[in-house]
């Protein structure tokens, strides 16, 4: 029970950041568009922390919580995509992408 509800808040801060990401009207260049997506997510995932300090620390404190299986994406994979799209628009080198999270599409 306790897994479910944590999965749940963590769906709330993607849900946050996809609709943030989403505001982002897109730029003929492809690595403008990137870099105000990571910005907005950024903006949003912080202001999650800041409005919801508890409920953050559940969330992505000293747990383990497995989204596997969920149909929507978590926060990790929110942040994942948007570091993905900055690779593809030439604005993040493979390499420095290689540490972080990895979107599962």
């Amino acid at each position: 029970m306790m897994a479910i509800a944590l999965a749940s808040l963590i769906d709330t801060v993607a849900a946050r950041m996809i609709a943030a990401r989403e505001t982002v009207a897109p730029d003929p260049d492809p690595s403008v568009t990137a870099r105000r997506r990571l910005a907005a997510i950024a903006r949003a995932y912080l202001a999650f922390a800041q409005e919801e300090p508890g409920r953050f620390d559940a969330a992505f404190g000293r747990c383990t919580v497995t989204t596997a299986g969920l149909d929507d994406p978590d926060a990790w994979a929110v942040l994942g995509q948007t570091l993905d799209e900055l690779v593809a628009s030439g604005a993040l080198s493979p390499a420095r992408r290689a540490a972080a999270p990895r979107s599962e599409e």
